[in-house]
């Protein structure tokens, strides 16, 4: 096809507009909200987990709480397709909605436990926060000590439930 145009004004527009177009085509695939529940599918792969992907993850852990290398050891690993370019792991953040191969990796050092997701070279990492840094001696909760005792009686008083039947899901300081 041969266009020709009057003036260089009627090529512009056509070309601005073809652009914008292609911008709202390619909108919705390039950033679009994660959705909580859709986070991964593991894959079935004995492959190896490679030292790239090691080196990475155990250099990063080390750093962020101080546990030496050659005390981490990783213990589980999986070929994982994240649902989106956040690993799955934040659905109150804007992510590319797009099939993100990658590894869930579990590593522990002493009695702690840490949960990991990365894309398939290990640049991008997450911990997944269901199970951040387990540590059997730490409280089951961030509240001071007695506080919950005194709030688990009130509630369980105030609404009629059984004590033993009350967890915290979540604890938001205020000031």
């Amino acid at each position: 096809m041969d266009y020709r145009f009057k003036d260089s004004t009627a090529m512009a527009t056509r070309s601005l507009t073809h652009l914008a177009l292609m911008a709202l085509l390619i909108w919705p695939a390039a950033v679009t909200p994660a959705i909580a529940g859709t986070s991964s599918t593991l894959v079935n792969d004995t492959s190896q987990l490679p030292d790239q992907v090691r080196d990475r993850l155990l250099h990063h852990l080390s750093q962020t709480t101080a546990v030496p290398v050659a005390d981490l050891i990783i213990t589980d690993y999986q070929a994982a397709d994240w649902s989106d370019s956040c690993l799955g792991l934040a659905p109150a953040e804007i992510c590319a909605a797009v099939i993100t191969p990658g590894w869930r990796i579990e590593v522990t050092a002493g009695s702690r436990t840490w949960l990991y997701r990365t894309d398939a070279d290990g640049t991008h990492l997450r911990q997944a926060r269901e199970t951040d840094a387990v540590n059997p001696d730490d409280p089951p909760h961030p509240l001071p000590p007695g506080l919950f005792d005194r709030l688990g009686a009130q509630i369980a008083t105030d609404y009629g439930v059984a004590e033993a039947s009350l967890t915290i899901t979540a604890v938001e300081f205020t000031t």
